[in-house]
């Protein structure tokens, strides 16, 4: 038998067992489910209920929970949105864009970012033309950028747009996903792994299948997807595969998608 004695459970280390347990930052307590604080701090506690005789183990352990916490919490007050739109679209993605934005107010309550399939050499003219339609504050995305409601932002020839945790747009000239770059399932997809229910996807017109994959992943983490009816858009590829494979919420004319949006924001549908 191991002579090693277990600290008393009101030891030295009763107060930072208390603070584990029962603070407002404690990875323990309900909501406050980051799961980097809870591994870091159950394993910290289990350390020392086994009998470790280190108490700096979890007092180390509560600081560190508490301290990804924190940061946990900054990054939600960066996010000034309540739900991000991410939209793909290839050959006659551009018109379908402009006609689906140019009906939402300045202060529409989402983020909307969007990749349309470009040639590499593109001239970055793709904000100019979508921003002369819409109120919204339109831009190219820039690796680092913080999502703000009321803005659209596309991604830039030749380059991957994601969405980090933090909030924030991450860029990359990563290989081509589907032969292209950027790519809407690479953007769908980060979107849907950090914030799953938050997010809507919706498919436009365009070739090939680019989007199903990332649509499905939207509506896998509990996100809404939307595809333009094929019958309404000028190539029919893109909408077909994702109803066949992405099984979306809704498919819709064009023109439609707009006030749709507007209602599931409100909560009317």
């Amino acid at each position: 038998m191991s002579d090693r004695v277990r600290p008393a459970i009101y030891g030295p280390s009763y107060l930072d067992r208390e603070r584990l347990l029962t603070s407002d930052e404690s990875p323990f307590v309900e909501g406050n489910s980051d799961p980097r604080c809870v591994g870091r701090a159950s394993f910290a506690f289990k350390h020392c209920l086994q009998g470790s005789d280190s108490i700096a183990a979890l007092t180390d352990g509560v600081h560190q929970a508490c301290k990804l916490r924190r940061r946990s919490r900054l990054h939600k007050r960066s996010m000034t949105v309540r739900a991000i739109v991410t939209i793909g679209g290839s050959l006659g993605g551009l018109e379908a864009l402009c006609k689906l934005v140019q009906p939402l107010p300045r202060d529409f309550p989402a983020v909307l970012l969007a990749v349309l399939h470009t040639a590499p050499s593109s001239p970055r003219l793709l904000a100019e033309l979508v921003g002369r339609s819409t109120a919204l504050v339109v831009a190219y995305g820039g690796d680092g950028d913080v999502l703000q409601s009321g803005r659209l932002l596309i991604a830039p020839p030749d380059r991957h747009m994601t969405v980090r945790l933090s909030g924030h747009i991450g860029l990359d000239c990563g290989p081509e996903v589907l032969f292209v770059r950027p790519s809407v399932d690479k953007l769908f997809e980060s979107v849907a792994r950090n914030f799953g229910p938050r997010a809507i996807g919706i498919v436009l017109s365009g070739g090939l299948h680019d989007g199903t994959a990332g649509l499905r992943a939207i509506k896998a983490a509990g996100g809404l997807g939307i595809v333009q009816d094929p019958r309404d858009a000028r190539s029919r590829e893109m909408p077909v595969n994702a109803i066949k494979g992405g099984h979306p919420d809704y498919v819709t004319r064009l023109n439609e998608i707009a006030p749709l949006l507007v209602k599931l924001l409100r909560g009317e549908t």
